[in-house]
């Protein structure tokens, strides 16, 4: 019913069984203006609940409408933009042309009624549609369910969203698609059956509408053929399209069965709408996840002339085609800009980034308020540069495996990122690199272990993360990993190997893997250096070790840097996967010391696992055991930044900033 090929077999397939009872009827496709010219020659004609005229037609009118009537069972694009009235814009009732979002869903229909077309008994299609607002998905959805419910025989359907509110609007467009049909083809419905439950007697098909707040069961006792469910996102009862709806659509053995999930991200992460997106996303549900951007809409542009973009504006251009391949045109990027403006303006910009948004992440983002305002990320976002390369680790070998870098980028999976090294700058003459770790016990499903490859910045160039590894490995195995890296960013000049500094904590996965690396004799180790009252000196233990002050140190130096741009990040399921979920979990009492500490964590469901070792590296690399050249830099440019009068020296030896910083640099660098 929605791709070419199938329309055509069921064309010839229907001239064929016509001909076997002696009935010669060659399928013809009319266009929409000899369409609207019979409409309209017939105008006058009634017809009653029977479809049955108030007056004789012609053999020629007849034809034509049984061509019409079999022409549109077998062929839903031929029925949506001849017969299937909707309400336009402009408050118009027109046939639904589709627009280049819908055509995208119809294609994504198509391309998956062609895969499940070799099981003849059950041809099922299942979407989960993530969308931006307003691109027609609501009314594509319910033109299918017309379509199958009001002109297949013998078709049980279901309509739900979220609230019984939206619910009755879905309801409404059914209705009108349904009012607006010609006479002798809209089915006769019974006025006995109770509100939101069409029956239509003629084809013994029905339509029965629900809400996802309802307590009561959705399609139970119901074989159901099609279904169209809306903002999934925000249901309070979605636990029953697993145990009601989903048992009753699998059971149907109706040719063409179709399900579509369609909602905005406006529920956030971690729901049941999220992780059925997420899953099918990569492949491993029956669902086909199909994410529709805001451009995709046409009408939605403005004049050009005289406009300046922004940064952020170019920004968003250069991502979207970055990792959609589409170039953005003026007019599009006027709109967009100017949206953007108007709801920043009512202080709704992480609605706007979700309602129009660009990517699947940003459809997302919302659910928890993170510690990284929107733009922050967004700025951080567009400022992620294109990997250099994409590598794994072979363990057995201790070497490098490259991936196809073109390949990777143009894949939409989200497990792309896990065990994989990703490089956006090999190691350079004249700089230092840190690296930090955050080990796991290496269990699918639960914490990844991280490795991040920190820069240290200088006076001409920021702290920026280079090279990033985040996977599922035991902790005795990520030894391995990690001596690669530090022989890869080994100082150029002597080679020294990078310091390394992996959380190890007594009894936690990084010990063991502290232990190893030692074991193994790697040379450079982060010492932590805390007093010993015995003496009056310090002690040092090998790697970083978290206690609630470490870790405040830690995350408030992080977020200083990242929210002031003094860090580059280059990993973007660091600042789609772990940024948006870092969350301020309150101000707590120490107990032994009685001091107050906020603590900056992930969010419940999420994780913060290359957060935590980029933010151990950062540390690390601006640690007090060292005049550490990054930290000068971030001063220099505070002091530079001031006004003249404002500014001091820091030292009793009449050294400016600058001067200071070069003979640092000199020195160290």
């Amino acid at each position: 019913m929605y791709h070419p090929s199938i329309i055509e077999q069921s064309r010839v397939s229907l001239e064929k069984g016509l001909r076997s009872r002696g009935v010669e009827l060659a399928l013809r496709e009319h266009s929409p203006a000899e369409v609207q010219e019979f409409l309209h020659r017939l105008r006058e004609v009634e017809w009653d609940e029977e479809g049955v005229p108030s007056q004789d037609l012609s053999d020629e009118d007849k034809a034509f409408i049984s061509n019409e009537i079999l022409m549109c069972r077998i062929s839903f694009p031929y029925w949506l933009e001849r017969y299937c009235l909707v309400l336009t814009d402009r408050k118009t009732l027109e046939p639904l042309i589709p627009w280049p979002s819908q055509r995208r869903i119809l294609d994504a229909i198509s391309e998956e009624e062609i895969a499940s077309y070799q099981d003849p008994t059950a041809r099922k299609v299942k979407i989960v549609l993530l969308k931006a607002r307003q691109i027609g998905g609501t009314a594509l959805s319910e033109a299918i369910v017309a379509h199958m419910t009001m002109l297949q025989p013998m078709s049980q359907g279901i309509i739900a969203s979220d609230h019984p509110d939206n619910t009755n609007k879905l309801w409404q467009t059914l209705l009108r698609i349904h009012e607006n049909l010609p006479g002798w083809m809209r089915p006769a419905k019974d006025s006995k059956i109770k509100a939101q439950h069409l029956h239509f007697s003629r084809l013994d098909s029905d339509v029965v509408a629900g809400s996802g707040n309802q307590k009561t069961t959705l399609g139970q006792g119901m074989n159901v053929d099609v279904a169209h469910l809306s903002e999934v996102s925000t249901w309070q009862q979605s636990h029953f399209i697993d145990l009601d709806l989903m048992p009753a659509f699998d059971s149907s053995r109706k040719h063409h069965s179709i399900i579509i999930l369609e909602s905005t991200g406006s529920g956030g992460r971690g729901n049941w709408f999220h992780d059925r997106f997420q899953s099918a996303r990569k492949g491993s549900s029956s669902f086909r996840a199909v994410f529709i951007a805001w451009y995709m809409r046409p009408g939605w542009r403005m004049r050009s002339e005289g406009v300046t973009f922004d940064d952020t504006t170019k920004a968003m251009a250069q991502r979207v085609e970055r990792e959609e391949g589409v170039v953005l045109d003026r007019e599009q990027l006027a709109w967009w800009q100017q949206k953007r403006v108007e709801m920043e303006s009512e202080d709704k910009l992480e609605d706007f980034y979700q309602e129009y948004a660009g990517t699947p992440e940003e459809a997302f983002q919302m659910g928890v308020r993170s510690v990284f305002p929107l733009e922050v990320r967004a700025k951080v976002r567009d400022g992620c540069r294109e990997p250099v390369g994409v590598y794994e680790f072979v363990l057995q070998t201790k070497k490098l495996r490259a991936i196809p870098l073109e390949p990777w980028l143009a894949s939409t999976d989200p497990q792309k990122w896990e065990n994989r090294l990703i490089v956006w700058e090999w190691a350079r003459e004249g700089y230092v690199y840190v690296i930090g770790g955050d080990a796991s016990h290496g269990i699918p499903g639960k914490d990844l272990a991280a490795l991040q490859v920190l820069r240290v910045g200088n006076r001409v160039l920021e702290d920026e993360q280079v090279a990033e590894w985040a996977g599922t490995i035991s902790p005795m195995d990520l030894a391995t990993p990690v001596e690669i890296l530090g022989q890869i960013y080994a100082d150029k000049t002597d080679g020294f190997w990078a310091k390394v500094a992996m959380e190890s904590n007594p009894g936690s996965p990084g010990a063991t893997t502290q232990m190893e690396l030692m074991r193994r004799g790697y040379p450079h180790f982060y010492i932590w250096q805390r007093p010993f009252r015995a003496d009056g000196g310090f002690t040092k233990e090998y790697g970083w070790w978290t206690t609630p002050t470490t870790r405040n140190w830690l995350t408030d130096m992080g977020l200083e840097y990242i929210l002031n741009g003094h860090l580059r990040i280059n990993s973007q399921a660091l600042v789609t996967e772990e940024m948006p979920f870092f969350v301020d979990a309150g101000v707590s009492r120490q107990f032994r010391t009685g001091i107050y500490r906020r603590h900056l964590e992930h969010a419940p469901g999420y994780h913060d696992d290359r957060l935590f070792a980029l933010f151990i590296a950062l540390f690390v690399a601006h640690g007090n055991e060292m005049k550490n050249v990054a930290e000068d830099r971030r001063q220099y440019w505070v002091q530079k930044t001031r006004p003249q009068e404002e500014r001091r020296e820091f030292n009793t030896l009449g050294m400016s900033w600058k001067q200071a910083m070069e003979e640092w640099e000199d020195s160290l660098v």
